[in-house]
């Protein structure tokens, strides 16, 4: 997010965040580093209209539509996601695939897609949810599809700590000025929490580092944290270990 954060303030958008290229050098993901700009781009300078790994494609990069920094929000909802529950949340195996799970998941497109898109025509599109539905493409016909098994986002994240949902539905929008902004995105409950929980372990970790006499990562990254507004936050209510969080164990 602080990377993000610093891309958007540029007006630069990394088009391409995935597991895969968030890159860490210790198993207690103390220091982590954003990789592959190959495709990244200043928003009112759009070089690729093909961008983003499928699973974490935005709905503006999907329906062939002007875009920017959001859709790199879009990704992140769908990494946080992943990382926690084990598994893509768009394992689509197509453009029509992902299109069709966009519109179980969130609904069915606002109006600015279908005014701006240039790849309308080309998606299937489903004009309501409902639990008798089921997809037109073929792997429907699939329980092991993941299609097959898609339901409504409300429901795919209600198995996660509250403050951990509401962050993955506020970064899975159709309108990209409705989602999540890197800064708001660290002025959440969530991230608030992780936050104390990073800068504890990073000082613990330049601390052993001080001790072997060995070269410390630069400790500027944790007054950079420190100094993000804190919200007065109680504890979840779905902690079990103490003051920190479930989900760190």
């Amino acid at each position: 997010l602080l990377c993000l954060r610093e891309l958007a303030s540029k007006g630069i958008v990394h088009a391409d965040i995935k597991p895969e290229n968030i890159l860490t050098n210790d198993e207690s993901l103390v220091y982590t580093k954003v990789a592959d700009f190959g495709t990244a781009c200043f928003a009112e300078e759009q070089i690729f209209s093909y961008i983003q790994s499928r699973y974490y494609r935005a709905p503006e990069v999907l329906y062939g539509i002007k875009y920017g920094p959001p859709i790199d929000m879009w990704s992140l909802g769908c990494v946080v996601y992943e990382l926690i529950i084990g598994q893509p949340l768009f394992a689509a195996q197509d453009e029509e695939e992902l299109a069709e799970m966009l519109n179980i998941a969130i609904g069915s497109p606002p109006r600015s897609i279908y005014e701006n898109s240039t790849k309308w025509s080309m998606l299937p599109h489903v004009a309501s949810y409902s639990h008798d539905y089921r997809p037109s493409s073929g792997s429907s016909n699939n329980a092991n599809s993941a299609l097959y098994h898609m339901q409504p986002l409300a429901f795919m994240v209600s198995v996660l700590p509250r403050v951990i949902s509401k962050f993955i539905r506020r970064c899975l929008m159709w309108d990209p000025d409705q989602r999540l902004t890197p800064e708001q995105a660290l002025q959440t409950e969530w991230m608030q929490q992780e936050i104390d929980v990073l800068i504890a372990k990073r000082k613990k970790r330049d601390g052993e580092n001080d001790k072997l006499h060995e070269p410390t990562s630069p400790k500027t990254s944790v007054r950079s944290l420190a100094k993000i507004n804190k919200l007065d936050i109680k504890e979840p209510g779905t902690s079990k270990f103490g003051k920190r969080p479930h989900w760190h164990f």
